[in-house]
């Protein structure tokens, strides 16, 4: 929730500023100290350098150096996040080795409804989500279940949009090619029509396409056809200090994928509504807010020869939101945020089996049985950012979670930022956090394959955790660092496991889920970065971690034990003329089958601006031809574009 907190408050509030933060920008000639504004890790408006947590902000400028179109690439370039692909060749993306589950994505503070599946959480929506109307994507890291509540276990990635400000066109083409497998293209156009009086708006549109990349056995390692996202945003001045916000989000969806003698077919749409109102008074500002988001899925499995149906699925759901909060100064040290929300969760669709709203479904001679369920959560929250002194930061919170299917939970953290010297800091976290389960856990009934039947287990408990991290951070000059212990203590996990029983025939094994699981990641974060010059600046991160299934004392697969990324950004605003190389390297790498792998992959960028509406870019993803079809590694690709704007 974007709450600021006005210029004279923050002064009474924050007494003195610990300095202006640091970042690496991506223009090296300006000045390495710049203030990052962050507004997800207290949903106030906060330096980052001033508050314990461990935020990342990934600049609009940063996302242009990439050249990134998707949530998955603008991503590639932040510390200690690690990707994968589920069982669906989706993009997965965790933090601290926490998965994708536990990992709460939002755009603009909003959850978003996706896939069904637990390990498909947040699966497919780092590569939906385009960048067209991205100002800077804000990643927290570590528990955040006490502003948060259920999914922030391992922290959350808030992306915050353009907001509709300067009468604007602009317009990008991008193809992709590739020596191995045909790639793919997108065209993505945005208009801002500026202010009018007291409203101002902007409209979006596009289209991505992805061609499919085939095997010597004629399967395709990715789902390929296109999406098409569309975008209204609009912002109703009302004077005295108030604005009210509305918007209209919608992706359609097609794909397909080839694997066997089998063509799965997706046909999805996500619609997604919200309206708003901020404002302030004399002693508090505030938020009020409701939004909508509905995502539908159609699923086809057909024969590849002559496109006969074998089954189908539809799946509807929904989450609708209500939810306010307020920040008060007071005694000019501390300032107090208080809030609640009330969210409703709806699903409807033939791979849950709740007993509850059942039908039936007809499609070219086949049938489909399917039921709906729902859950209704409310929470309420408080957090005091205190001021002790001139050295010391303190920072406490307490979230309430209820609902109508579990137990309530409640999650206290608190955080702490204390001033060693005016450019180095200590800073320390401790929280609790929880997971409540997903439908599909819940009710799930669901074929996968021909030889494993998922049913769900309605009796689950939310999952808990206790993490904490102690860390240092300082800059001298043009150089700055930061290291950061942390250790995520998982309880209750959630896991799927075989019941021992089949369906008749018996040979289709069922399998259902529990709280049968203990898991322990515990690590070690480092960053250093320099603008070398005027024009040319560089980064180099280094991330250990130890992930262990503490019911087996295994390591959990699908994570790398070492990971060193590093990037190398020129930029010459004269010439007009920007470069970037970045990549990451991933060493002992546990994949599911307890095969453990080392690699790297390494990308560059070049663009130039040709006059004051017009850029040209080139690029290299995968430049060493790394590849992994398990993985989703499918090569080098070529990408060259055009960007105008006027």
């Amino acid at each position: 929730m974007n709450q600021q907190v006005t210029a004279k408050k923050r002064l009474a509030l924050l007494g003195v500023c610990l300095l202006t933060s640091v970042h690496m920008p991506v223009n090296a000639e300006e000045a390495v100290q710049t203030k990052e504004i962050t507004i997800t890790a207290t949903r106030t408006e906060q330096e980052i350098k001033e508050i314990p947590s461990t935020v990342e902000i990934i600049s609009q400028e940063e996302i242009a150096a990439q050249g990134a179109a998707t949530l998955r690439q603008a991503l590639e370039m932040a510390t200690n996040l690690s990707f994968g692909v589920d069982g669906m060749k989706g993009s997965k993306v965790s933090i601290r080795g926490l998965d994708s589950q536990h990992v709460l994505l939002l755009i603009d503070g909003r959850r978003i409804s996706g896939e069904l599946s637990l390990a498909r959480t947040n699966s497919f929506e780092i590569d939906r989500i385009g960048m067209e109307n991205v100002e800077r994507i804000e990643i927290l890291r570590g528990a955040s279940s006490a502003l948060y509540g259920s999914d922030a276990m391992g922290g959350v990635i808030n992306i915050i949009t353009k907001k509709p400000v300067k009468q604007s066109v602009s317009l990008e083409i991008e193809e992709r090619r590739s020596d191995s497998f045909s790639s793919g293209r997108n065209w993505l156009m945005r208009y801002d029509a500026g202010k009018t009086g007291r409203f101002s708006w902007s409209l979006s549109a596009g289209e991505r396409q992805e061609d499919p990349f085939t095997n010597q056995e004629g399967d395709t390692n990715n789902y390929y056809g296109t999406r098409k996202p569309f975008q209204f945003q609009g912002i109703w001045d009302t004077g005295n200090q108030g604005q009210l916000t509305f918007g209209v989000d919608y992706l359609d969806e097609e794909n397909q994928r080839l694997s066997g003698t089998t063509r799965y077919v997706n046909n999805n749409q996500r619609t997604d509504y919200n309206l708003g109102y901020t404002g302030k008074s004399d002693t508090a500002d505030y938020q009020f807010r409701v939004y909508q988001s509905t995502y539908e899925k159609d699923y086809e499995s057909r024969k590849k020869t002559d496109g006969a149906l074998s089954s189908f699925d539809v799946i509807k759901r929904q989450t609708r939101t209500f939810e306010g909060n307020s920040s008060k100064a007071w005694r000019n040290n501390h300032l107090f945020t208080y809030g609640g929300e009330y969210r409703e969760e709806t699903v409807k669709g033939t791979r849950i089996d709740s007993n509850q709203g059942n039908y039936t479904l007809y499609r070219e001679g086949k049938t489909a049985n399917g039921s709906e369920a729902g859950i209704d959560y409310y929470a309420a929250y408080v957090q005091d950012e205190w001021v002790v002194n001139d050295r010391l930061l303190l920072i406490s919170a307490l979230r309430f979670d209820d609902s109508d299917k579990f137990e309530s939970a409640v999650s206290p953290k608190i955080g702490m930022t204390y001033k060693v010297r005016p450019n180095s800091r200590l800073k320390f976290n401790v929280g609790l956090g929880f997971k409540t389960p997903t439908t599909t856990e819940l009710y799930h009934d669901f074929a996968m394959g021909k030889s494993t039947y998922f049913t769900g287990n309605p009796n689950l408990a939310p999952e808990k955790s206790q993490s904490y991290e102690i860390g240092w951070e300082g800059e001298q000059g043009s150089i700055f660092g930061k290291v950061t212990y942390f250790c995520n203590e998982i309880k209750d996990l959630i896991e799927s496991y075989d019941t021992g029983e089949t369906l008749p025939g018996g040979t289709v094994k069922i399998k259902s889920y529990d709280n049968i699981g203990k898991a322990q990641l515990q690590g070690l974060e480092a960053e250093v970065g320099q603008a070398i010059t005027d024009k040319l600046a560089a980064k180099l991160s280094y991330t250990y971690l130890d992930a262990q299934n503490k019911v087996t004392n295994t390591r959990l697969y699908n994570r790398a034990r070492h990971q060193i990324g590093a990037s190398l950004i020129y930029s010459d605003k004269e010439l007009g003329l920007r470069g970037s190389l970045w990549g990451t390297w991933y060493g002992d790498y546990r994949e599911e089958d307890k095969k453990e792998n080392s690699y790297g992959i390494w990308n560059a960028l070049i663009s130039k601006e040709l006059n004051k509406t017009t850029t040209v870019y080139v690029g290299v993803d995968n430049i060493f031809n790394y590849q992994d079809y398990d993985n989703w590694i499918n090569g080098t690709l070529y990408r060259s574009g055009v960007k105008v704007k006027f």
